[in-house]
């Protein structure tokens, strides 16, 4: 069954709260006060857009529904339905342009993150805050590799790259910016606790492997993971990476 909007909203919530920390030390680097426009590309139900600094930010994305969800959730903030590709403002608008979680799921990122560029004005930034590169997957213990394997081939059917997180920094770099840098985030975790996405983590898993798996193997995978966790055995790591270019 497919998730709802309500339960989407939910999970970028809980993505934002993943890079929190990675997100103020970056906007640290480079010193935003929260000054001036700022633009979101593909900001979904606006779970990061609301809680980013400023007076002046704008969300956009390409799904009406979100957008709507969003505004009724932040009125307070104008929402745009375009394209990344595409992207409906003038030349040099904005002082920070950034994206959370996108870049993955587009055909051509290149032309999205030359589109950021374009509408950002000199001297400002254009920031990609979290690309995972589901290719570099890590699991253990070992009987839930395969489980591993299968939400990435899922991810892949439905368009992602796989590779995203890994190809980012020559993203940027061919964008042509006057400076980048480009990072991977860290990983940590505390012995025997059950993270509170797990709940979560689970309603995506079982949203992207309906079909390969019926709901009695799902349902044992669940115990296994959730064993894994408390026991102090379980690693789920997705390298993600991060990009910051100065126009």
């Amino acid at each position: 069954m497919a998730l709802t909007t309500t339960e989407w909203h939910r999970r970028y919530e809980e993505q934002s709260q993943w890079t929190a920390g990675l997100r103020d030390f970056i906007l640290k680097q480079i010193n935003y006060q929260g000054s001036g426009p700022c633009l979101e590309v593909g900001c979904g139900t606006g779970a990061v857009l609301s809680s980013t600094p400023g007076d002046q930010v704008i969300g956009l994305d390409l799904d009406l529904v979100s957008l709507i969800f969003g505004s009724n959730l932040t009125p307070s903030i104008p929402y745009v339905c375009g394209d990344a590709v595409k992207l409906p403002f003038a030349d040099e608008v904005f002082n920070l342009t950034f994206c959370h979680y996108l870049l993955l799921w587009l055909k051509s990122p290149e032309d999205a993150v030359c589109e950021m560029k374009r509408v950002t004005k000199p001297g400002g930034y254009v920031i990609a805050f979290a690309e995972p590169d589901h290719a570099s997957r890590v699991d253990a213990p070992v009987e839930l590799i395969y489980l591993g394997r299968l939400q990435s081939r899922s991810l892949e059917n439905q368009g992602v790259n796989l590779e995203s997180g890994r190809q980012l920094s020559g993203v940027f770099s061919r964008a042509g910016f006057k400076s980048t840098k480009f990072g991977v985030s860290g990983f940590q975790r505390e012995k025997g606790l059950l993270p509170g996405w797990f709940e979560s983590e689970w309603q995506i898993l079982e949203n992207d492997l309906s079909g390969m798996l019926s709901q009695t193997q799902l349902d044992s995978y669940k115990e296994r993971d959730r064993r894994a966790w408390l026991e102090g055995s379980r690693v789920l790591w997705i390298p993600t990476f991060y990009a910051i270019g100065q126009v």
